[in-house]
């Protein structure tokens, strides 16, 4: 089975991105569908996955968040420079191929 298929678990999308360097990124996400867990792999168009590393509410840590609301969000990934704001994160069924 292939490790780049998609599950349609979880959909975020990008309101911000305060920082995307050195395979790091701090975004402000919403989820729009489904459940976004701390460690799952998320895909977009033109970027390769990456991995939800952390979640933050109002300041605290969480484990998930779902629809409607927004989080502050770590992502890891060699393609995180081309995150973008209104760009679309789909969650990915497995981790990815290396």
């Amino acid at each position: 089975m292939s490790g780049s298929r998609t599950c349609h678990t979880a959909m975020l999308v990008i309101e911000h991105v305060e920082r995307a360097q050195d395979g790091d990124a701090v975004c402000v996400v919403r989820c729009l569908s489904g459940v976004a867990r701390q460690g799952m792999w998320l895909t977009a168009d033109q970027v390769t996955p990456l991995r939800l590393e952390w979640i933050t509410r109002y300041e605290r840590p969480v484990e998930i968040l779902d629809p409607p609301h927004n989080a502050k969000g770590g992502l890891a990934g060699p393609d995180v420079e081309g995150l973008r704001p209104g760009m679309r994160l789909v969650s990915l069924a497995e981790k990815p191929d290396d």
